[in-house]
């Protein structure tokens, strides 16, 4: 006969607090790979590809990788291998150019590996400052602010490398992009990482699914959109100056 504790629930319910502790208990070489693959996997959001479900799977599980660390440094390198998976994956483009010339091929892997670990560090700062609040609503709060704020040091300092903002993921929605002319592509940004990472937050229901648990995430979702559908709907109709009006509905 088995018996569960309150932090172990069996059935459905307890299946996602499970696969956090999972994630958040993962140490050494695997902690680094998975943080990678999820950067990896975050990459897949980005065009051409626009798998945007896959962001509630990526950045929830960087969010309990960083519940699971000790302290802000094992936070910072957390953050910094899921940067370099992410922009491994994101500037592949890269390794296409140098093939153009067979001369530049050997340089394939020191761009595609050595620009991602450098511009991965600011991913790492962003988690270690997360790391630094209580888990919860708040580190998540903490890491899409601080997210965004890395997202435009980066395109800053060092000459800037502002390449592949997580805002741009929205660029296969018409609808969304529209709220871009008011919060621009970082604001778009702050709102993608929030909503996603908040789908963490289920996992920490051990007594079972809630589903306001749900609800910040579906707020900021709703935000993505509803400036743009209410843009669209409402947008200041066209006008002909009397001079050139004739003349253009003439032709």
């Amino acid at each position: 006969m088995t018996t569960s504790s309150p932090d172990q629930p069996l059935g459905a319910a307890g299946l996602l607090p499970r696969w956090a502790q999972k994630v958040g208990g993962l140490d050494g070489w695997s902690r680094r790979g998975f943080a990678a693959a999820a950067g990896i996997l975050a990459a897949a959001a980005l065009p051409p590809f626009y798998a945007l479900p896959v962001l509630l799977i990526s950045f929830p599980c960087l969010i309990w990788l960083i519940d699971g660390t000790q302290n802000w440094r094992r936070a910072f390198w957390v953050g910094w291998w899921f940067g370099l998976g992410h922009f491994a994956a994101g500037l592949y483009w890269i390794a296409h150019s140098l093939v153009v010339d067979l001369r530049f091929a050997w340089l394939i892997p020191f761009a595609v590996l050595c620009i991602p670990a450098v511009i991965g560090l600011y991913i790492g700062i962003a988690t270690a400052l997360a790391r630094l609040v209580r888990r919860g609503l708040l580190r998540i709060a903490v890491l899409a602010v601080c997210w965004t704020l890395m997202e435009w040091l980066r395109g800053q300092l060092f000459t800037g490398f502002s390449w592949n903002p997580i805002g741009s993921v929205w660029v296969v929605s018409d609808v969304a992009l529209q709220s871009a002319a008011y919060v621009g592509v970082l604001g778009l940004g702050l709102l993608t990482v929030l909503g996603a990472a908040l789908f963490a937050l289920p996992a920490y229901d051990v007594a079972g699914f809630q589903w306001r648990r749900i609800v910040p995430a579906a707020l900021c979702i709703l935000i993505i959109f509803l400036p743009g559908h209410l843009r669209s709907d409402f947008r200041e109709p066209l006008e002909y100056h009397p001079e050139y009006s004739s003349s253009y509905r003439s032709t």
